[in-house]
């Protein structure tokens, strides 16, 4: 392929995949060049995305993440696939789901995720019973575990309410022992979001690599794409700031006797 071919196959990637840099063009397209080389390209033809500031930088726990126990520690959060333009208008023409629930495991980095069309706990609380019912399968004892998030009303019930009544969602975790593990309320200019950082970059990632470049014909399609992007994410896909391993590949050096079919969470 010549040099002004190759060029122009970074540049139709790159505005097929915006968010996309030269290492996964390269891993997943098979480009030609180095990952140098391939940047310099997409840079000279300003397809750069401006990065967003950051006003705190995330402590490097990757030294920690490798002493964790399998599933000791999780975050979960849920996102609003409204907000993707790209998807939204699939949404409104075949009625596909609004909210995705999301977990991500510390250990390892594996993701489990799934949907609904409200945001509220009584869909935060079937969502815990479908994965503590998936890990209980495989011989996971939840006592020893830890899920971490934000204070949204999803997780704690109603903010204003008057009682320290439990929501549907912490009487899940309560009457499996799973501590709930809470950050600590934003305040002006001082946002703790970045205490979520990993289901946080799962969020941009699935929104990346699914949500923005995908369509679907039929709901049936849609699931049958995101259940294929879960065992993708999960079994086969490398993380760079895990030793350039995938979850699958961490759990068998790490937990060698855990049934790998636990990173297979079936969408229902």
């Amino acid at each position: 392929m010549k040099s002004q071919d190759q060029e122009a196959r970074i540049i139709e990637l790159r505005q097929t995949h915006p968010s996309w840099g030269s290492r996964r063009l390269i891993e997943r397209y098979h480009v030609k060049g180095s990952h140098s080389a391939v940047h310099r390209v997409i840079k000279q033809n300003n397809l750069i995305k401006p990065k967003k500031k950051r006003w705190r930088k995330r402590k490097d726990l990757s030294q920690l993440k490798k002493k964790m126990n399998f599933f000791g520690k999780s975050e979960l959060d849920t996102k609003d696939l409204s907000d993707i333009y790209q998807y939204w208008l699939f949404m409104k023409r075949l009625g596909l789901p609004r909210y995705e629930y999301t977990l991500r495991e510390l250990s390892i980095g594996a993701s489990f995720f799934a949907y609904a069309d409200q945001n509220n706990s009584t869909y935060a609380s079937y969502f815990a019973q479908y994965v503590i019912e998936h890990l209980k399968s495989y011989g996971i004892n939840t006592v020893a575990i830890v899920w971490q998030t934000d204070n949204g009303s999803e997780f704690i019930g109603n903010v204003k309410k008057k009682t320290n009544r439990l929501s549907a969602f912490q009487k899940e975790l309560k009457a499996n022992h799973i501590e709930h593990g809470r950050i600590p309320p934003s305040l002006p200019g001082q946002g703790c979001s970045y205490l979520q950082g990993d289901v946080e970059t799962f969020h941009r990632i699935v929104e990346d690599e699914v949500y923005e470049i995908e369509s679907y014909a039929n709901p049936i399609e849609f699931m049958g794409k995101v259940y294929a992007y879960l065992i993708y994410f999960n079994y086969l896909r490398k993380n760079r700031y895990r030793d350039n391993k995938s979850p699958a590949e961490i759990l068998r050096e790490r937990f060698p006797r855990v049934d790998e079919g636990v990173l297979n969470l079936p969408l229902s």
